[in-house]
């Protein structure tokens, strides 16, 4: 990686067209993403060359310079050589015109709610896996006021969710935050959870209200904050402005709590309901061979960015089951194959240059869980090493179905600190086959890549 991130600001900015040809840049975890006025400027095979990018590539009309882990030091330093204004996300393309309701968009404006929320999900699935250990090595008692107190704390994330999703959907939809955290709470209010739990028949105005469980739920809030959205709207536009404060969220609450109770919260239930379910049954249905042909395509899943399209699956299985058996193993065991390629590349390379960058996005993918550096900077590029990672996917997803290893709650990057979260059912044999499976899929892909990997054919 380079350590002059004034010269990589100089190389990428003269490379795209110059100043005057970027109308904004933001950056994600490893990409520097430009929006760019004329895309016939940007001379892509030499950015590539750029010493310290790792890659480059368009997606849409963005370009995507991957830099790594020190991405926001290049972004610093191009932001303030050029005078670019700094911007604080990546989830959407700044210059784009709005689009018209596609499916695309469906799963972005639903990955735009779950996306903010997934560190303290981390956090709280952490958290309770570490109690699973502390309480399996006789550290703290199940029964004791301690280890109780931490549960509840783990807790909070999953429970509490509804609201969590009402701020993110109010954010992602413009609608006022503290209306979408007042729905949610609707939801989970101990008056109503006790007239759910007392199992009589609950109505309002007369229509019945579907007596559903939703701490842990996600799609009941994302729909009530996307019909929400368009009625805060028009009241907002028909209330004169010296009564808006008091009249647009009155009336807004009124409105859409109803719709709440009585539609859009049942709807949605269903929805993230029978979503986990065809997936579970699909992982059933195909068994072992499911598994290993998802963790073989899993990088291709990830250079298309469609991973990000399955956090509201992830979300439901965790919830409705307490475990997800499919998409977060056969990530790990994906993860795990892009460090063994990236070893065996470093090991087999000739070019003191590759060998550097080679380990450098292994220690990066083991220690952070950041696999984009490895997957565009080696695997891809280089081809045969990913062709070994999709070997190594294919044998180590076919273990990981056979034993049915199944991960109980987010592990965060698929790093070792993730491991803790498939501490469970009881035992610790789920995890211990976990880690048998990631051993074998890396053995495989670095064995694979050995072989396959030809240093001249770059």
């Amino acid at each position: 990686m380079a350590k002059n991130y004034d010269a990589l600001a100089d190389s990428v900015v003269e490379l795209v067209g110059g100043k005057d040809n970027v109308r904004s840049v933001v950056h994600c975890i490893t990409r520097l993403r430009f929006n760019l006025k004329d895309k016939s400027a940007v001379e892509l095979d030499e950015i590539k060359k750029i010493p310290g990018t790792m890659g480059a590539q368009w997606a849409g009309d963005q370009l995507q310079i991957i830099i790594g882990q020190d991405v926001d030091k290049a972004y610093d330093a191009i932001c303030k050589k050029y005078a670019f204004q700094q911007q604080k996300t990546v989830n959407e393309n700044l210059d784009a015109p709005k689009k018209k309701f596609t499916v695309g968009a469906f799963m972005d404006a639903i990955t735009g709610c779950i996306a903010p929320i997934i560190p303290v999900m981390i956090a709280c699935g952490m958290l309770k896996a570490l109690l699973q250990v502390l309480s399996y090595a006789g550290v703290l008692s199940v029964d004791g006021s301690t280890y109780n107190v931490l549960s509840v704390v783990g807790d909070v994330g999953f429970y509490f969710l509804p609201v969590i999703i009402g701020y993110t959907a109010a954010k992602k939809f413009n609608v006022n935050v503290f209306i979408g955290m007042a729905l949610g709470a609707c939801l989970i209010h101990p008056n109503f959870t006790a007239m759910i739990n007392a199992g009589d028949p609950i109505t309002l105005f007369g229509l019945p209200v579907y007596s559903g469980y939703y701490p842990s739920s996600i799609f009941p809030m994302i729909l009530t904050i996307a019909v929400a959205a368009p009625i805060e709207k028009f009241i907002n536009k028909v209330i004169p402005s010296s009564l808006r404060y008091v009249l647009v969220p009155t009336l807004t609450l009124m409105v859409v709590a109803p719709l709440e109770l009585i539609v859009l919260a049942p709807l949605g239930a269903y929805a993230g309901s029978y979503l986990a379910a065809a997936i579970v049954w699909l992982y059933n249905a195909t068994g072992f061979i499911g598994c290993a042909i998802l963790a073989a395509i899993y990088p291709l899943i990830i250079m298309t960015g469609m991973h990000t399209a399955t956090s509201p699956y992830i979300f439901s299985a965790l919830a409705t089951y307490g475990y997800e058996p499919l998409i977060l193993p056969t990530m790990h065991i994906s993860n795990y194959n892009q460090i063994a390629a990236c070893l065996a590349v470093g090991l087999k390379s000739k070019d003191s240059t590759l060998k550097q960058s080679a380990f450098s996005c292994a220690l990066t993918a083991l220690i952070g869980g950041v696999t984009e550096p490895a997957l565009f900077g080696i695997t891809i590029p280089l081809k045969t090493p990913l062709y070994g990672c999709m070997i190594g996917g294919l044998v180590g997803g076919a273990v990981l179905g056979l034993k049915k290893v199944v991960v109980y709650s987010l592990p965060g990057a698929g790093t070792i600190f993730g491991l803790p979260a498939y501490i469970g059912g009881g035992s610790l044999s789920n995890l211990m086959w976990m880690g048998i499976c990631i051993v074998i899929g890396m053995v495989s892909t670095f064995v694979a890549t050995m072989v396959l990997y030809k240093p001249e054919q770059k």
